[in-house]
């Protein structure tokens, strides 16, 4: 009877001590989860990715200018840069006279540097195509004599005028001027006003820094701008034994009869 009470109070204690004896397996989910919490060589922090900034437009200048931007003439500037970075030796000042004494000289392209006389604004190049209310290329007949003859409109100012001009068979009128060319500047203008290098010549076009006559803009008093200098491309065509036709007129003729006219027109008012 002894022996059974005994091994009915030892088998409950040796359950409980089964019960409480701490396991040394890991289970499976738990070794898991420490496995990707402690990883064998710890990784570098990853670096947050910088947010992609904006490209840029690129800034580019000639001659301490700012260019204009593409929708202002960057590409055509560029264009005429582009040539003179073509010019291979001196310029052929022998045939350039030559050319420019039997075909007409054409502006087909022209760009101006803007300076602010108070510093307000940064120093810039502009395109002529962008400016409106005044013709801003010219073509130049250049004589073997030395004159230099272009023509000009009448123009939207005085209209009843215009009208008029065209009954009687005129466009407009025309300026007579000098011109000259040395080291390979052009000069045109009475006593070499305007002075222009020649940049670029290869028998058909030319490019030329500085300034020709008739386009020359601010000049006089009381601009709060200036342009130092200017780009031209010139093309040159066909046409001097007609380029006077319809302005025949020269700009004193044309004057006296504008004068004349508007007197006329407004006699007795």
């Amino acid at each position: 009877m002894r022996n059974l009470l005994l091994s009915a109070f030892i088998i409950p204690l040796m359950v409980f001590a089964a019960c409480e004896k701490p396991s040394t397996e890991t289970p499976k989910n738990e070794n898991q989860n420490n496995e990707q919490q402690l990883p064998d060589e710890p990784n570098e922090p990853q670096q947050p990715d910088e947010p992609q900034q904006p490209d840029e437009p690129s800034v580019d200048t000639y001659k301490g200018a700012l260019m204009p931007d593409k929708s202002d003439g960057r590409e055509q500037m560029e264009a005429i840069l582009s040539l003179v970075e073509e010019q291979e030796g001196a310029i052929d000042s022998e045939q350039l006279i030559a050319t420019l004494t039997s075909q007409l000289f054409v502006c087909t392209q022209r760009f101006m540097l803007i300076h602010d006389l108070k510093g307000e604004e940064a120093d810039h190049w502009s395109w002529g195509n962008e400016w409106v209310g005044g013709k801003m290329c010219y073509t130049l007949s250049l004589g073997d004599d030395g004159k230099l003859c272009y023509t000009d409109l009448c123009g939207c100012a005085y209209i009843d005028f215009d009208s008029y001009l065209h009954e009687i068979g005129y466009y407009g009128y025309h300026v007579t001027t000098q011109w000259t060319y040395e080291n390979d500047t052009l000069y045109t203008g009475k006593d070499k006003k305007y002075a222009a290098k020649v940049l670029y010549f290869d028998g058909q076009r030319a490019v030329l820094e500085g300034h020709v006559v008739p386009m020359s803009l601010y000049e006089g008093e009381g601009y709060k701008v200036t342009s130092p200098e200017e780009l031209y491309l010139f093309e040159f065509k066909d046409g001097r034994d007609t380029f006077l036709n319809g302005f025949e007129l020269t700009y004193e003729e044309f004057r006296a009869m504008l004068e004349e006219f508007y007197a006329n027109l407004y006699e007795g008012i």
